[in-house]
């Protein structure tokens, strides 16, 4: 597991070009955000994100009131999106966001970022 999934905000600790050929490999992170991220369009921001990173995976509100997503790509479009899950859309306000590695296996048929119920 790439060592960024579990350390600081939306970045890769140490990164070198030594570590490029794990930047081209696929890795997927289950993110957790929390805070006022309902019914602010959160989960079409993700969407829009990972479009713009070629990320690809899933997106749902859970009944916590967090938002929950599964996301794969390169290591450097994934950074690029914990950041943006810390931005936020305008009208949210991201307490915090959880990340940890997950499986490939998670977004199989996924070809872009799905909004799910």
């Amino acid at each position: 597991m790439p060592r960024w999934l579990s350390e600081g905000p939306g970045r890769i600790p140490g990164h070198n070009d030594r570590e490029k050929e794990d930047d081209m490999a696929e890795n997927a992170i289950r993110a957790t955000v929390t805070g006022n991220v309902q019914g602010v369009s959160f989960r079409d921001y993700v969407k829009s994100q990972g479009a713009d990173r070629h990320v690809r995976g899933w997106v749902r509100n859970t009944d916590g009131g967090s938002v929950e997503a599964v996301l794969a790509g390169e290591a450097l479009d994934l950074e690029g999106m914990v950041q943006a899950l810390h931005d936020g859309p305008d009208g949210a306000k991201v307490e915090d966001v959880k990340t940890e590695a997950a499986d490939t296996s998670e977004v199989l048929g996924c070809k872009d970022i799905e909004i799910r119920d």
